[in-house]
């Protein structure tokens, strides 16, 4: 899909990101020290926090460039995507249940909330993957 310069870089990041998330929980897993772990988690809650920004700024690219519509914000960036037919209702989903705990983690720090996100992450990069697939 062409958009806005900067839409191919931003999709090529938001790949690299995706791919780094997806090995989270075999790094966890190797990991017996605590306090790495705990880096580790923080570092992987900063990257998925990442992955959403540039989720929704690569819509926002290809809304724009395509449909001519011009949102500032992720939550209407998203469902207007849905709408157009550039997520699927599977992706959707899943992008605006990432906004959501995006936006939980960036003004809150709660163990809990932690767990939730790393649970969430396997099944977000997945249907992930699978748009940039699409996008590609």
């Amino acid at each position: 899909m062409a958009a806005r310069p900067g839409y191919t870089e931003r999709l090529n990041d938001l790949n690299r990101l995706i791919h780094t998330l997806s090995g989270m929980n075999d790094l966890l897993s190797q990991e017996s020290d605590e306090k790495v772990r705990d880096l580790l988690k923080t570092g992987f809650i900063k990257q998925f926090e990442m992955s959403v920004e540039l989720s929704w700024k690569v819509l926002k690219s290809i809304l724009s460039a395509q449909f001519g519509v011009e949102l500032a914000s992720p939550k209407p960036i998203v469902k207007e995507a849905n709408r157009q037919g550039i997520l699927c209702k599977e992706d959707f989903e899943i992008l605006f249940q990432a906004i959501d705990l995006r936006n939980q983690a960036a003004h809150l720090y709660q163990d809990e909330l932690v767990d939730e996100i790393l649970d969430f992450i396997p099944g977000y990069c997945t249907r992930m993957k699978s748009w940039i697939n699409q996008l590609k």
